[in-house]
């Protein structure tokens, strides 16, 4: 899990949380509720997770608005 903060332009901040998969020691999840308060305090309008579609049973009040595409390059 990595966890940054972006200034758009326009005057939007979010905090990325990204989850790239692999062995898991714990459950970012339970976490998210920490997560977004603590965004909120540091200013952010949202909380973004960028995390494996299989993954997004795991925060129904989210809403997924992108699609992002990869290709391993060998």
């Amino acid at each position: 899990c990595i966890t940054s903060y972006v200034a758009f332009p326009g005057g939007l901040r979010a905090l990325f949380v990204e989850l790239i998969g692999g062995s898991v020691q714990f459950d970012i999840f339970d976490f998210r509720a920490t997560l977004e308060k603590q965004a909120k305090a540091d200013g952010c309008h949202q909380v973004i997770f960028l995390l494996p579609r299989k993954w997004a049973s795991k925060v129904p009040d989210y809403k997924i608005s992108h699609c992002l595409l990869c290709k391993d390059l060998a």
